[in-house]
């Protein structure tokens, strides 16, 4: 896969007037970012932890570049702060059933 002359460097407009509604009409997600966040967090977390280019394309057409790359490293944070806390078997606070996502 060569992301270099897809998603490389560059702007754009970070939101293309209208895309994303059409979008979000067509799925039934209450919005388009919603379902775009969605499926590239649900791809990114499973599998082979790749992000297909079709969900890339509609996270840099919703968000721009940027705003794509810090969701991505949004995500491998929290994954980190997981690892470490199941590395040192770090519970939380409080009664289980009061734990609130």
């Amino acid at each position: 896969m060569d992301h270099g002359s897809r998603r490389g460097a560059g702007g754009g407009p970070a939101r293309p007037a209208g895309r994303c509604d059409r979008q979000a009409a067509a799925l039934a997600w209450p919005t388009t970012e919603l379902k775009v966040v969605a499926d590239f967090c649900h791809q990114l977390l499973r599998g082979n932890h790749h992000v297909s280019d079709g969900t890339y394309r509609a996270a840099v057409d919703c968000f721009g570049v940027p705003a794509t790359v810090q969701l991505a490293a949004t995500v491998g944070y929290f994954v980190m702060q997981g690892v470490l806390l199941n590395a040192f078997e770090i519970a939380p606070e409080g009664e289980p059933s009061e734990l609130v996502l």
